[in-house]
């Protein structure tokens, strides 16, 4: 078999060096409260802003620094520090309505006094979700939609095909809901489900026809169920171009025009398939969709991944020009984990791909035995593969409407999240050694703040850190995950399935280029290397709110707390060696 080869220009192309966040020398005095701060909670004045008449009263959140039962740094006052944050960021009082929605959707994360920043691991579930879906499943009878497909045999007073009928009816629902949702034509476009947003790019992987002298371009920031798709054209002699992301993640718009423009198909017979991570999962950076239309004038078929992106931003495919996008229903709104879709225009999935198997429900006459096959006239029926999750589809309608409510509001209470990190992680330093930084940013900077309901930045939704200890060493992983559970606190340590991305952001690329093919596994290039790869990576979500990221930043200052630290090493150790 012709294997293909793949293209990476990190050895040709500059890539920006990427800014460090400073650190401050000022050193943190844990032994006092110095800076005047108490646990009294102070009187938060009414903030007028910008986007209504009326001035919005905020309530300071409660304060439960979740912390291990041992001393830390002298203590802040969350409410303090909470009014202090309005006063530097009066647009967060624009965002109330996410938090009465945490307040009566999410009680679990108050009650089990958690911290959840691991959202671009996956969406969490409202609870009146869950409650009416189990209701509507308690009440109904649901069965195989399969038993749709064939019109001729509907009739309304056969129970079994009463309930395909309800089966049938939320899948309708649901599609129609998806379409609408991402800015989708029933005429033009069609969703087929998948079980996540990986089902996606592998059916459009598999299926596209890949020869010899064809091409497939992506991000070197891309999620790895992107990257995978190079094994498909790599197996049927197909060249593999990389865009190389830049020290903090993204891409050089004119650096990915010259790429597409240099391979694109030349003369009948060739084909090119272009994938756009929209927003990266790993390095807080958004792409440049006008890539996508870029890449289509150029005879590219097209696709975009913006699952990093969709929980908290609005995005329409038409808008974009792609053929194809995928979607993780469970990334959105939690539940089900088992949903998610592949939107692409009818004739990308009905001209261009080609499936290379059939399977139950995909067809409409199998000749057995023999080789006659006839494969179903509808887009969706062709591509879904067997029973699709019928019992969960009416979570897609329920989900994307709560989604499409409250999105407006995460533009500025993110921004003004990721801004707050920015300002109050490079002062954090260690009380001992040579009390410098306990953690860094290496994650894209904050584009300019948001400040009016329905905006959203130009940067993504996650800070991505390395944590140091009182020598300026890298902490391992292993030991920030261990304190961070301990602490109450999901988040998300390793390469995050981006190993462009994060690698970039290690500073990284050029030991990644010259990997040694016979490499055994990432722990043995990590002994060749010399350290530990990955980042810690805190993702917000539709119901972050200030709490969480004072929870993080006091976590922060727990690691820089020798004896806090020293006592959660022990433990550590102790679990490591047990």
């Amino acid at each position: 078999m012709t294997m293909g080869n793949i293209i990476s220009s990190t050895s040709t192309i500059s890539v920006d060096p990427g800014r460090r966040p400073s650190m401050l020398s000022r050193l943190i005095n844990t032994s006092s409260t110095t800076d005047g701060r108490t646990d009294e909670t102070p009187q938060v004045r009414e903030v007028k802003a910008h986007y209504s008449d009326e001035p919005k009263p905020t309530t300071p959140p409660p304060a439960y620094p979740h912390s291990p039962n041992i001393t830390t740094h002298a203590p802040h006052s969350a409410a303090q520090d909470f009014a202090d944050f309005l006063q530097k960021y009066p647009e967060y009082t624009l965002t109330a309505p996410l938090d009465s929605l945490r307040t009566t959707q999410y009680t679990r994360l108050a009650l089990q006094e958690d911290t959840f920043v691991d959202f671009a691991g996956t969406g969490l579930y409202p609870e009146a979700l869950t409650t009416s879906h189990t209701g509507f499943l308690n009440e109904n009878v649901l069965s195989n939609t399969g038993a749709m497909n064939d019109r001729r045999l509907l009739n309304p007073d056969t129970y079994y095909l009463r309930s395909s009928q309800l089966s049938n009816q939320c899948a309708e629902e649901a599609r129609k809901t998806a379409l609408r949702f991402f800015g989708a034509s029933e005429d033009e476009y069609d969703i087929i489900f998948t079980p996540n947003g990986t089902g996606g790019l592998k059916l459009v992987g598999e299926a596209f026809p890949f020869t010899a002298g064809d091409t497939f371009v992506l991000s070197a920031d891309s999620h790895d169920s992107v990257n995978g798709v190079r094994q498909y054209a790599l197996d049927k002699g197909a060249t593999v171009v990389y865009i190389p992301t830049l020290r903090q993640g993204g891409l050089d718009p004119d650096t990915a025009r010259a790429l597409l423009a240099q391979h694109a198909p030349r003369g009948s017979g060739t084909k090119a398939l272009f994938i756009l991570t929209v927003q990266s999962n790993a390095t807080n950076s958004k792409m440049d969709i006008s890539l996508i239309k870029y890449a289509a004038e150029r005879g590219y078929s097209t696709m975009v991944d913006p699952v990093a992106l969709v929980p908290t931003t609005p995005f329409s495919i038409s808008d974009s020009g792609a053929d194809a996008m995928t979607v993780s229903f469970s990334k959105m709104f939690g539940y089900s984990t088992g949903l998610g879709a592949l939107i692409a225009k009818k004739t990308f999935l009905m001209e261009v791909l080609q499936r290379p198997w059939f399977g139950g429900g995909t067809t409409n006459l199998v000749q057995v035995p023999g080789s006659i096959l006839i494969r179903s006239t509808n887009p969706h029926y062709r591509f879904e593969d067997g029973t699709i999750n019928f019992i969960m589809t009416k979570c897609i309608t329920r989900g994307l409407n709560l989604i499409s409510s409250y999105q407006p509001y995460t533009g500025i209470r993110i921004s003004t999240i990721i801004h707050h990190m920015w300002e109050i992680v490079p002062t954090i330093v260690h009380d001992s050694g040579n009390r410098g930084r306990v953690a860094e940013i290496v994650s894209r900077p904050p584009s300019p703040r948001v400040t009016e309901v329905g905006k959203y930045a130009e940067t993504g939704s996650l800070t991505a850190l390395l944590f140091y200890d009182n020598q300026n060493n890298l902490s391992p992983l292993s030991f920030i995950e261990f304190a961070a559970v301990k602490s109450n606190i999901a988040l998300r340590v390793g390469m995050a399935a981006n190993p462009g991305g994060v690698v970039a952001m290690m500073g990284l690329q050029r030991e990644m280029e010259e990997l040694d093919p016979n490499i055994g596994s990432k722990e043995e290039w990590e002994r060749q290397l010399g350290r530990e790869l990955g980042v810690v990576r805190i993702s917000w979500g539709l119901i972050s709110n200030f709490q969480d990221v004072w929870n993080v930043l006091q976590f922060i200052r727990l690691i820089g707390n020798e004896r806090a630290k020293d006592a959660l090493w022990e433990e550590y150790s102790r679990g490591r060696s047990s």
